[in-house]
């Protein structure tokens, strides 16, 4: 009974610190495993920019204002470590960039950075072309469809072409499933106040242990036969470091798998979300096919992520104490930082709800490093791909609207979910028409 009684005090640094308290913080805790996004709102309109969460199992500082955001993600960055939530995607991400930390960190970001300098994006740009033209004709019957299987399958194509080249191809149906498997187990995990430790024989754990092991057989099998055709993971196998050691076949499993799961699943699920907007919004439409330069096809992602955040949250654990917009908090607290929430703040973003490209038509990427937008996070362990996913979304877009138009299905509303990433639980409904 102690141990329970003391599992519930607050640390004295948030004594005073807003934030539910009693039954309202078990409502609002259960609130979070059904109603994530709902919930962040609803304690940043009751607490304000700074919120404490004391859940036994889950201590949580929400801190919603662009200062403190700035401040974790790239002002004192190396105070600030990948949260405790990270710790449910190593069985499929190991020791990758979206989960290591420290020396092994800034070796890989230095090895892997190379893979998204502009040439390398210039070579990538034919296989996006060739697979959005694919994704044309596969529409190309069709008047109403749930767009969101064919956005995924075209960002997984491209991601397995440039990451695995035609390794991939011959069981890529079997690979994106068991990235979801295992994606959704890893979600669950995250929101569960207790879980079964992962050797556990739970069907879930179970179903999940044979993902893992049916990925990482993927990227072992196109090792072991070798690599003919020159993509990243043919790169990363023939690296060589300073000293001449070759990265670990296990390192470069995780690094190409974090990059696969990255490089598909966000980009698709922006994607989505844009033709939504785009749906509601025809005139942005007519923008983008009228554009030569592509910038405003740009203007409509970053908007759509702005409205709509593929990744709704960012986690970090502190290393040593710290001060956030005065507030001080100890070492090993977790920081839970919402781009769902400041994204939609009307202080930074007039109507912030309404689908208004024109705050990024100039900005060509180089749009504010302030904490109010940041839906690739800040620092230097922002994302590393970003600027393919913009390439992606620019090629993706013009190709589509070039040979539709897109219009909401009659009676349709998405429903955003946050799973690892935003999605719309009941898919994304849309009328396709040809144009002519």
């Amino acid at each position: 009974m102690d141990q329970i009684t003391e599992s519930f005090k607050i640390p004295p640094a948030f004594n005073n610190s807003p934030g539910p308290r009693g039954l309202e913080l078990l409502r609002i805790g259960m609130k979070f495993q059904n109603d994530a996004l709902n919930a962040q709102t609803g304690l940043h309109t009751k607490f304000g920019d700074f919120v404490v969460c004391p859940w036994p199992n889950r201590f949580s500082v929400f801190t919603f204002s662009p200062s403190a955001i700035r401040h974790v993600l790239k002002d004192n960055q190396n105070n600030y470590i990948k949260g405790r939530e990270y710790n449910e995607m190593r069985p499929i991400l190991g020791e990758g960039l979206l989960t290591s930390e420290g020396e092994l960190w800034r070796r890989q970001r230095r090895t892997m950075a190379k893979e998204f300098h502009q040439p390398r994006l210039d070579i990538y740009k034919d296989t996006i072309v060739e697979e959005a033209q694919a994704l044309v004709r596969d529409w190309q019957d069709k008047s109403t469809l749930d767009v969101t299987g064919g956005l995924t399958d075209f960002t997984f194509k491209v991601a397995g072409r440039i990451f695995f080249g035609n390794n991939l191809a011959e069981d890529s149906e079997g690979t994106k499933t068991a990235l979801d498997i295992e994606t959704h187990r890893a979600n669950e995990r995250m929101r569960r106040a207790v879980n079964f430790p992962r050797s556990f024989p739970t069907p879930e754990n179970i179903k999940g242990q044979r993902a893992v092991k049916h990925l990482q057989s993927v990227v072992d099998h196109v090792l072991a036969k070798g690599i003919a055709e020159d993509n990243i993971l043919a790169r990363l196998s023939s690296y060589r470091d300073s000293e001449g050691e070759a990265m670990k076949p296990s390192l470069i499993r995780d690094e190409v798998m974090t990059l696969l799961l990255a490089g598909h699943e966000t980009t698709s699920t922006g994607l989505m979300w844009t033709l939504y907007l785009l749906a509601k919004n025809p005139k942005w439409q007519s923008e983008i096919i009228a554009d030569e330069s592509g910038q405003v096809a740009r203007a409509c992602f970053l908007e759509a992520l702005r409205i709509f955040p593929p990744i709704p949250v960012i986690a970090r654990l502190t290393k040593e104490p710290d001060t956030l917009d005065g507030h001080h908090i100890p070492a090993n607290t977790s920081i839970v930082l919402s781009q769902w929430v400041t994204h939609r703040d009307e202080r930074f973003w007039p109507k912030p709800l309404e689908f208004r490209p024109e705050r990024f038509l100039d900005c060509q990427l180089k749009y504010n490093q302030d904490g109010t937008f940041f839906p690739f996070a800040l620092g230097a362990r922002a994302c590393i791909g970003e600027a393919m996913a913009m390439l992606e979304a620019e090629i993706a877009l013009v190709t589509l609207l070039k040979e539709y138009s897109f219009s909401l299905a009659g009676g349709f509303e998405p429903k955003p979910n946050h799973h690892v990433t935003l999605r719309s639980g009941n898919g994304m409904l849309l009328d396709i028409k040809k144009r002519l």
